[in-house]
């Protein structure tokens, strides 16, 4: 069942689906003995056939679509007889088809069976000696609401006595959404639909392929990060001069394989963008979880965002696009067209998907496009997600940009998505933003996602070529106990499982050459047994004689697969080598692209010369690829994401080594004061293992929830942590209301103070704390009670200090007018709960007061009683041994 459009009139809602034609042939292998129900079949059918079918393609597809995914009135070509049509007359493709599993997934598998799946792309045929034969649209209709036009580029843009009236026809605005395959932006149909004085560009949606647009030399990165992707399209959009008619489009939807796109607009010169995207894949990665392969995927696409629209009843207008609301603003009509637009590009990637999945339908019967059942309505939920582009004006000008989702989705919340994480699941807590998995290893970091996917890619192509007999070589950087070989491994092993191996060796305690010798005897050793030896030197930049004195002997084998035993040459075999450093964290300290910035300009060049002297510059020509592991400890002071890194590895370790603090919905059961100190604790001095030795020595046998009382002794934790900070963050909690008394005496001191000579000496606020009546303790006990909650409000938070700070934090005016209003919001409450009324002058016997009132209804004077107290709080907090930090 298709969606049910909704228009406001009762005429029907008129679609014209027109564009290149071609006849798809369908051909596979049918083994005959199958199906004969006798026992004893011909002897032809004994053989395995060969069978043929034909069916509508092009533009006729996405007609067949339309009509299903809509309901409407369509209108297309007219074209019968299809499987007696010679290809001198219709452009025929042809596919063959093999039975494929429904997806990798083994479950799936065995309740579904097999599919029909492209299993080879065999071409097209057509007429060389004269153009394809021009089919007119049937019931063509100059008032259509909607045109959709299919340009393959095979001759329907170049030839107007076959295009819809309604696109013709002076006066007609319908809405246009043209789906456009290489060349882009080309021929008579563009230069018709694009030319200012055609009312029609402003309703003109525009649908391509990123690959399309790839193949025009738009340099836009593949299978790395959306970021990456984004950034790299961003970046060509305004400089890139051969696709300026792209860059001028209204509406432009950039697709990129099944699992995102980009809906770019340009009003005016104003460009605004968004990305939509699956964040658990890249581009092209939900198609690596089925075998074979599927046409008329765009088509499914266009047909699903085309039956969006319509159903919301978009028509063009002279103006542009318009949305059928009366009484609707301007801005809230673009903001519905936007909304629309949004909606139709995830119901498009949905049914893409959907397509690929059930391929020409079940391997048992005939196979066919499956279009009735791919537009049935269905209860899956849609993964895609969205985020506003930025205006990457600093990028288009060639400078770095590091724009990462995971902070535009988390802004101000990266803190408590992180507590979240690790006390619920995972997937939920960071539903929205991107991460790559490999194997076991999970990471949301965009340096090391692109990293990992970079080094993926070049695994990936070294493996499927089985001519090359030379290693792979790439390197491996981090802080000691950040993972470097698990998440290089795991990386490996989702490639291929069977064929990789790993093999390690420290070179650090290699004493000879002899030893490197018999290490890579080793290596040989795997290969001739058919596998693919992934090879991690540890430590290879360890001194031997000099420093980085290895590195020369790793050349030979790099550059031409060959080692030297005594006097005999050894050829290596595929494989793939992993240099893991040891003195270097990062691969720009290893190739002295960094230096610590104490060291002078003559150590500088010293080191230099050292590097180039021990062979580095040409150890680095011989890498193919690189990856920094961050690890658990803050990298640098725009490492805002560590805190994230940490609560992915915490769940899983304790996951791991106390499953039973989990309840049965996956719950953590961790104190907020200890999952406090594991998520905020400056470093952990051994990376990754300090965390886990943490856990270890923790008692949580048999327990069913992680306490304080669980955790080591201090003198035990100071091996792996600061116990004192750690201590303390544990126990913040206890730790504030210890000293909350305090700094409610504190502010009532500085109260009466600030009042003295404006209020009555015998006013009950104005008595000394220890004649103040209890409910006014308690009201100032309720202002130092909202400190955490008001901090959280402008984005920070509080934590304890082992070293007092050089310069005491202070609040900017704006924080402190949030703040102060805050405080003035909680204090009206009170008093109302407490029975106090509205009323002048105050009387404090019988609850009357003139400042239970709006802040905006307050005197400058009676709001500095509010803004006072909040200026005081990073020094009340300070004298107490906590600050102020910023929420990442």
């Amino acid at each position: 069942m298709g969606l049910t459009l909704e228009k406001s009139s009762k005429e029907e809602y008129k679609i014209v689906v027109a564009g290149d034609v071609t006849i798809d042939w369908l051909q596979w292998i049918t083994k005959y003995k199958e199906i004969f129900e006798c026992k004893n079949p011909p002897n032809w059918a004994l053989y395995p056939g060969t069978r043929m079918k034909a069916e509508q393609g092009g533009s006729l597809l996405l007609a067949r679509m339309v009509k299903e995914a809509t309901n409407a009135n369509v209108s297309t070509h007219l074209l019968n007889g299809i499987k007696n049509i010679p290809p001198e007359s219709i452009i025929h493709s042809i596919a063959i088809l093999d039975a494929f599993q429904i997806s990798k997934n083994e479950e799936e598998c065995d309740k579904k069976g097999k599919v029909f799946r492209i299993k080879n792309h065999s071409g097209f045929c057509g007429p060389i000696k004269k153009k394809p034969r021009l089919l007119p649209i049937s019931n063509d209709s100059a008032d259509a609401d909607m045109v959709i036009l299919d340009d393959a580029g095979n001759g329907f843009r170049n030839e107007k006595d076959v295009w819809p009236k309604a696109i013709l026809e002076k006066g007609k605005c319908p809405i246009i959404i043209l789906k456009m395959s290489h060349k882009l932006a080309d021929g008579a149909l563009w230069d018709h639909l694009t030319k200012e004085q055609n009312a029609n560009s402003k309703n003109l949606i525009l649908i391509i392929d990123a690959n399309d647009l790839r193949k025009l030399g738009v340099n836009i990165s593949k299978h790395l990060s959306w970021e990456q992707t984004t950034e790299d399209f961003y970046w060509q959009m305004i400089n890139n001069p051969q696709i300026k008619p792209l860059a001028a489009c209204k509406n432009l939807i950039v697709r990129f394989g099944l699992d995102g796109a980009i809906h770019y607009t340009n009003t005016d010169g104003k460009i605004n963008a968004s990305l939509y995207y699956d964040p658990n894949l890249g581009e092209d990665g939900y198609k690596e979880n089925y075998e074979g392969d599927m046409q008329g995927v765009t088509a499914a696409f266009v047909a699903a965002f085309s039956a969006k629209i319509a159903k919301e009843g978009l028509k063009g207008t002279e103006n542009g696009i318009d949305k059928h609301v009366e009484n609707v603003v301007e801005k809230d009509i673009k903001t519905e067209i936007k909304k629309s637009i949004g909606e139709g590009i995830r119901e498009g990637i949905q049914k893409s998907r959907q397509l690929l999945e059930m391929g020409f339908g079940n391997a048992k019967a005939e196979p066919s496009y499956p279009i009735s059942k791919l537009f049935e309505s269905n209860s899956e939920q849609n993964t895609i997600c969205d985020v506003a582009i930025p205006d990457f004006k600093n990028k288009a000008s060639g400078k770095k940009n590091n724009w990462r989702i995971l902070e535009e989705c988390t802004r101000g919340m990266l803190e408590s998505i992180a507590y979240n994480a690790v006390k619920n699941k995972t997937e939920d807590a960071l539903r929205k933003v991107p991460c790559a998995r490999f194997g076991k290893l999970l990471t949301l970091d965009r340096e090391e996602i692109e990293s990992f996917q970079s080094i993926r890619n070049l695994m990936s192509e070294y493996m499927e070529k089985t001519e090359v007999n030379v290693p792979l070589s790439i390197a491996v950087f981090g802080p000691p106990g950040s993972g470097k070989s698990f998440g290089v491994t795991e990386l490996a092993l989702s490639l291929d499982q069977k064929r990789v191996e790993k093999i390690e060796f420290n070179v650090s305690q290699f004493t000879s050459i002899a030893d490197l010798a018999s290490a890579f005897h080793k290596v040989r050793d795997l290969v001739l047994k058919g596998k693919i030896p992934l090879v991690f030197f540890d430590e290879f930049d360890s001194a031997f004689d000099v420093k980085l004195g290895w590195l020369k002997y790793f050349l030979a084998p790099m550059q031409d697969g060959m080692f030297k035993d005594g006097e005999t040459m050894h050829p290596i075999g595929r494989s793939i080598f992993v240099f893991a450093g040891g003195t270097s964290y990062t691969f720009q300290k290893f190739s002295r692209e960094n230096f610590d910035e104490e060291a002078t300009e003559k150590e500088r060049k010293s080191m230099l010369k050292e590097f180039r002297d021990a062979k580095g510059t040409d150890f680095i020509s011989r890498l193919r690829g690189y990856v920094n592991i961050l690890g658990v400890n803050r990298a640098g002071p725009d490492d805002a994401s560590f805190i994230i890194r940490r609560a992915l590895l915490l769940r899983s370790l304790l996951q791991r080594k106390a499953p039973k603090i989990f309840d049965d919905q996956g719950i953590a059961c961790i104190d907020s004061g200890v999952l406090r100190a594991f998520l905020r604790v400056p470093a952990y001095k051994h990376g990754v293992r300090s965390m886990e030795a943490v856990i270890d020595m923790s008692t949580l046998a048999g327990r069913k929830r992680f306490t304080q009382a669980a955790l080591p002794p201090s003198k035990q934790l100071e091996m792996h942590v600061n116990s004192e900070i750690f201590l303390k963050l544990v126990s913040l909690d206890s730790l504030f209301n210890d000293v909350m008394e305090r700094m409610a005496m504190a502010n009532h001191a500085q109260h009466v103070k600030e009042q003295t000579g404006k209020k009555d000496p015998s006013d009950p606020t104005m008595q000394p704390w220890e004649k103040l009546p209890e409910n006014f303790k308690e009201s100032s006990r309720s202002q130092v009670r909202q400190i955490p909650e008001k901090l959280q409000r402008i984005g920070f938070d509080m934590m304890p200090f082992v070293e007092k700070p050089e310069k005491r934090f202070e609040f900017t005016e704006e924080q402190v007018e949030i703040l102060a209003e805050m405080e003035h919001e909680r204090w009206v409450d009170e008093r109302i709960k407490e029975g106090w009324v509205l009323g002048s002058p105050r009387d404090p016997v019988k609850k009357i007061s003139p400042y239970l009132v709006p802040w905006s209804e307050l005197t400058e004077e009676v709001k500095d009683w509010d803004r006072n107290p909040v200026r005081k709080i990073p020094e009340r907090l300070e004298a107490c041994g906590l600050e102020i930090y910023k929420l990442q």
